[in-house]
């Protein structure tokens, strides 16, 4: 198993109108089964992990790019691009620790099978993981004003739902046909 912590060494300084932050760039290594960005990068390129084609396990403190909420697929891909198929076959679960998750961002990630979302997750938009074919169990551990729209309708292999954190009220259809739902502990 190959393993990598993404921590300073990995991150290039960079100063803008006298602020100090670092920005996470490539890494291309084929041989990364699990990738652990560390909390305190603020910033990604697109296609960060492009190359990474036997990524299983990804934790990432949030999902954006250039610091604006992202899709999923646009860390796999240097070029701006909604092509799902980018995202590695072998990615199976995803843990994110902060920040705000764009409406769509997994949507159509068929490979994803667990998601982990992390207390300093502060949102999370309209039917995110929507048509997730493969995801099976979720935890939501941060407060959240609602489930969203659609956050998971058509995830037709989803079976269980933690939600530990704070959760004002459940929108419309946000877990539409999800047919093998069997458990949603709130």
């Amino acid at each position: 198993c190959h393993n990598v912590d993404v921590d300073e060494a990995s991150w290039k300084l960079y100063y803008y109108k006298n602020n100090k932050f670092f920005f996470l760039a490539g890494i291309t290594s084929t041989n990364l089964t699990s990738i652990t960005v560390n909390p305190n990068c603020k910033v990604t390129t697109r296609g960060v992990f492009e190359g990474c084609n036997n990524l299983v396990h990804l934790t990432i403190p949030f999902m954006a790019v250039n610091g604006d909420p992202a899709y999923l697929c646009e860390l796999f891909k240097e070029t701006f691009t909604l092509d799902r198929s980018i995202v590695p076959s072998t990615l199976k679960s995803i843990t994110i620790s902060g920040g705000e998750l764009e409406s769509f961002a997994f949507d159509k990630c068929t490979t994803i099978e667990s998601v982990t979302l992390l207390p300093g997750v502060k949102s999370v938009g309209e039917s995110v993981f929507n048509s997730c074919s493969s995801l099976t169990s979720v935890n939501i551990l941060c407060d959240l004003d609602c489930i969203e729209h659609s956050m998971f309708s058509e995830c037709t292999a989803l079976k269980s739902v933690t939600i530990t954190g704070k959760v004002k009220r459940i929108k419309d259809w946000a877990f539409s046909e999800c047919k093998e739902l069997v458990y949603v502990n709130i």
